[in-house]
């Protein structure tokens, strides 16, 4: 995904709108946030990023459409998500497929399970400390939870934005890859 693909500030706020969006369903579905999913806004930025096919996949984001517009309403959505969001981040018999901490998925080389709040988790906080950001004593998770890493991607891109400083671009690239040093500054 190349970030500098998006070049209109209105593609931008529509992104950062979907980005908003994944962050919240992340933290777990809500009713009042699938209502505002059914509002023209969030459908508008789908829209608005359809047009911009070099930088998204246009098919996903159609599929994405395709999806809302078979909930008739936004209480059958909230209920479809709560509890897709139990069985795949939670709990199910098979296990959890899909969990929410980037810790989970760290390789371990011994065949031994990733623990919580492993690496990733200390370099994610190492990271936001490095940008003056720090996690609210309201946050009851670890730093590597993909809503809070979602959030600070968020906050990356719209500095980068709004700064209109390469720098950052070459940092969230690189932090795509997880090889950039969590010290290393955003500047020139």
């Amino acid at each position: 995904m190349d970030f500098f693909a998006i070049s209109s500030r209105d593609q931008q706020h529509a992104f950062l709108a979907l980005l908003k969006e994944m962050i919240s369903i992340f933290w777990g579905p809500d009713l009042q946030k699938c209502t505002e999913i059914f509002q023209k806004p969030f459908l508008g930025s789908i829209d608005k990023l359809s047009a911009q096919t070099d930088f998204w996949n246009f098919e996903t984001l159609t599929e994405i459409k395709s999806v809302l517009n078979k909930f008739t309403s936004a209480e059958a959505l909230f209920h479809h998500l709560e509890e897709a969001y139990v069985r795949l981040f939670i709990s199910d018999r098979k296990g959890v497929s899909a969990p929410l901490y980037a810790s989970c998925y760290e390789t371990i080389t011994s065949g031994e399970k990733a623990l919580l709040m492993g690496e990733p988790a200390i370099d994610m906080k190492n990271r936001y400390e490095s940008k003056g950001l720090s996690l609210s004593d309201e946050i009851h998770e670890p730093p590597d939870h993909i809503s809070i890493e979602l959030e600070y991607l968020y906050f990356l891109l719209d500095k980068g934005w709004s700064d209109d400083d390469r720098a950052v671009w070459l940092y969230v690239k690189a932090l795509k890859k997880r090889n950039v040093p969590p010290n290393k500054p955003i500047s020139r």
